[in-house]
């Protein structure tokens, strides 16, 4: 992401002619989450440079935000959500192995209490508000397009 983005505002500022850039991170930017220091601390890294570009590259008129997601309806989060459960089974009949099934349940929390993922769409939708000049006063901003998740 820090490579994508140098390069980004690179070319922008020697077109001279201002834009926008989204990063997309993850609600493991906005908050905590137990077993995932790394990423967490990635994700935080996305929100802290978009942060720092909005500032540094305004003078260029390029605007910088990024949107942090909870869990988008794609095959690949059906399979991880599989994955956790069938972990969490394995480990009900062999405790103190991998995921705990008390970890997997925090995070499955919000699919069984009414929770539904997003669907890319409804992401892409926000991605292309922030990208258009409808958005021109808004820079430096990290969204939540959780459903609430990081209300709680």
């Amino acid at each position: 992401m820090f490579k994508c983005l140098r390069e980004e505002l690179k070319q922008m500022v020697a077109q001279k002619q201002g834009g926008a850039i989204v990063n997309v991170g993850s609600v493991a930017g906005l908050r905590g989450f137990s077993g995932t220091p790394s990423y967490v601390a990635s994700k935080h890294a996305v929100n802290g440079l978009t942060k720092n570009a909005a500032i540094d590259y305004a003078e260029f008129g390029i605007r910088v935000n990024s949107v942090n997601m909870a869990n988008t309806s794609t095959s690949m989060v059906e399979r991880a959500y599989q994955l956790m459960m069938a972990k969490s089974k394995a480990n009900k009949d062999n405790p103190g192995s991998g995921i705990s099934a008390i970890k997997t349940q925090s995070l499955l929390q919000f699919t069984d209490s009414g929770h539904r993922d997003s669907t890319p769409e409804e992401q892409v939708a926000i991605m292309l508000f922030l990208l258009s000049p409808e958005a021109s006063y808004i820079t430096g901003a990290n969204w939540a397009t959780d459903v609430r998740f990081t209300a709680f």
